[in-house]
């Protein structure tokens, strides 16, 4: 199937060869940075783990001490800086359904720039919904990837 498509342009729903690399690079960018980030080898672990065990040690560490004033300035600073990108990516869920609503209106605009491609009303409300679930997937992973370290999965 996948070559057939590609023998013949790649013109599947609208899509077109570059349409298909680019969604090809975006997917293989995306494994590796995946495969980087959390499966690098048991000899180094990765940032993600590090911050884990620091998490850990400063929970530890200030559940002892008497003036937790500092505590709990540090944690107010990461759950703010966690809503703020949960909040960001709200935003950015809104904009794409927007861009979804005024379909007609993208698709003429660009394609009459002088750089555009002319690309089909379904090849672009499926770009646009795509953008729309990475930024739901970015909204609904916030608070375990940022930071609020009771959040954090064991």
């Amino acid at each position: 199937m996948f070559w057939s498509v590609l023998a013949t342009g790649g013109d599947v729903i609208g899509f077109s060869l570059l349409d298909w690399l680019a969604l090809a690079f975006f997917a293989l960018a995306w494994l590796g940075y995946q495969f980087a980030a959390e499966r690098t080898s048991s000899r180094r672990p990765s940032l993600n783990v590090l911050m884990n065990e620091q998490r850990r040690r400063w929970m530890q560490q200030m559940v002892v001490r008497d003036n937790r004033v500092f505590d709990v300035l540090t944690y107010a600073g990461v759950q703010n800086g966690t809503a703020f990108f949960a909040s960001t990516s709200l935003l950015a869920i809104g904009a794409a359904l927007v861009l979804l609503q005024s379909t007609d209106d993208a698709v003429r605009l660009l394609t009459d720039m002088p750089f555009g491609l002319a690309t089909s009303r379904v090849a672009w409300e499926l770009k646009v919904i795509g953008l729309a679930m990475i930024f739901t997937y970015a909204s609904s992973s916030s608070p375990g990837r940022i930071g609020c370290p009771t959040m954090q999965p064991s």
